[in-house]
């Protein structure tokens, strides 16, 4: 992706998700006073928090909204990333040629849809042709879903009024989100930051079900590095590890989410400020500190650090 595309990539994303994040924002705090918000704000916060230590959040409405300016620029470009690396004899995106279907479970807010039309696209500039992708997506969060799902509609009309990004709206516009009937296509399955402690056992038995059922040629599991003890991997069904392809993945994506970053430092002037003695000193700072401390960017802290596991089948 040039530096040109990549541009107007960053705005369109930036503003679908402000869009989208100011219209939920406005929801839930309707009718709440500037004390309930603050302390809405302050519980969500605390409930991501959790992923530092590999625990899962509540994934409500409020925690949706929170993850949406703060993690899903992150999670788009692992996916995106990592998408490219797959080898080309399982990877329609890298040839250009027959058709993929993905089945990406615990979707949260469709990283990984978002990353496979910025993959293909960039496919299509280097072979000219556009291979058939559809992808199915799957959370027990309907608010992740919720979310991810109006981002994308709002993504697909921003990126209409950016001429370089054609090739990108046309992908989005073919993309199919329903099973394909087509034994020849290539097959993905793929669970991004699904592993956690308290679930694992349950993620295990249906990601089991799940491969048994369809027979991916590709599974791709990535965690935060503090889960990795908990992520599933295939291998006892007649899968090989193949994960030194991702051996020296580095994100591709770079650049800044203004709106994000205003947005957040909006937020943090007009509710938090000013509620010290309300939140206590230790909240106080917790919560200014992650509203203002960090411009939003593709990735907005170098601690956002992933373990990234490859998996074919024999």
């Amino acid at each position: 992706m040039d530096n040109e595309t990549k541009a107007a990539v960053t705005k369109a994303l930036d503003a679908a998700i402000v869009s989208v994040a100011e219209d939920e924002f406005n929801r839930l705090s309707t009718g709440l006073s500037d004390q309930e918000i603050a302390d809405s704000i302050r519980l969500t916060l605390r409930s991501l928090e959790r992923l530092q230590s590999g625990q899962m959040p509540d994934y409500d409405d409020w925690d949706a909204l929170f993850y949406s300016i703060w993690y899903q620029p992150g999670h788009v470009n692992l996916a995106y990333t990592l998408a490219q690396l797959i080898p080309s004899e399982n990877n329609p995106l890298r040839t250009g040629n027959g058709s993929l279907e993905v089945f990406d479970f615990g979707c949260g807010e469709l990283a990984m849809q978002f990353g496979l039309a910025l993959a293909v696209a960039d496919g299509v500039e280097e072979q000219g042709t556009i291979p058939q992708i559809a992808i199915l997506s799957e959370d027990d969060s309907e608010p992740m879903k919720d979310i991810g799902w109006r981002i994308w509609r709002n993504f697909v009309r921003e990126i209409a009024e950016y001429p370089e990004l054609g090739i990108l709206q046309r992908i989005c516009q073919t993309m199919r989100f329903e099973h394909q009937a087509d034994p020849k296509a290539t097959s993905w399955l793929t669970a991004l930051h699904v592993a956690y402690e308290e679930n694992a056992e349950t993620v295990k038995q249906q990601l089991d079900s799940l491969v048994v059922e369809q027979e991916p040629q590709i599974v791709l599991v990535t965690t935060h590095e503090v889960s990795e003890e908990w992520a599933y991997n295939p291998l006892s069904h007649g899968y090989s590890n193949i994960s030194h392809f991702f051996s020296k993945a580095e994100f591709v994506l770079d650049g800044e989410f203004e709106e994000i970053t205003k947005f957040r430092s909006d937020l943090c002037n007009k509710y938090i400020d000013d509620m010290l003695d309300f939140l206590g000193t230790e909240d106080y700072r917790f919560v200014r500190n992650y509203l203002k401390s960090l411009r939003t960017k593709w990735v907005t802290t170098d601690r956002f650090e992933t373990r990234d596991f490859l998996y074919r089948r024999d």
